[in-house]
């Protein structure tokens, strides 16, 4: 279907909209400085508006950039990059970095945050399982003749 000039790329719906309607965090953030340039609404409501702020400072109250941020390697290879993280919580988040251009024409980074804990949480319980069935495949195999 053929676009209109005077309709909107997003189908007619806002991009504001569009990105507060993510369930995901997403932050958009200068890579020189941390500084986060913009929150969606879930971010908003899961950590609190830290627009203006540091990321590392206001999220997990570090003086240097987190040991999992793929923020700069991102910005060098012009490609997404992902970290898997455990918080001290036992929460697990995956954190996707991707570069974004701005209309001043720096490159920023749009930080999503998903949380995978019922992943992580099912991929454990498979492999406690696979160990248990590998252990008794052996139990059985090993008085074989």
């Amino acid at each position: 279907m053929d676009q209109r000039p005077d309709e909107r790329p997003t189908g007619g719906y806002s991009f504001e909209d569009l990105l507060n309607t993510n369930p995901n965090i997403l932050t958009i953030i200068d890579p020189v400085t941390y500084r986060v340039h913009f929150q969606n609404r879930t971010g908003n409501g899961k950590i609190g508006n830290i627009c203006g702020e540091v990321c590392h400072r206001k999220i997990v109250q570090l003086e240097a950039p987190c040991p999992f941020c793929n923020m700069s390697k991102a910005v060098s290879t012009g490609v997404m990059q992902t970290s898997e993280v455990e918080l001290p919580d036992g929460t697990w988040v995956m954190i996707q970095f991707s570069p974004i251009r701005h209309q001043s024409g720096a490159t920023h980074v749009a930080e999503t945050i998903v949380d995978i804990t019922e992943q992580k949480h099912r991929e454990q319980e498979l492999a406690r399982l696979t160990g248990t069935l590998a252990g008794q495949v052996r139990k059985l195999t090993d008085g074989a003749p």
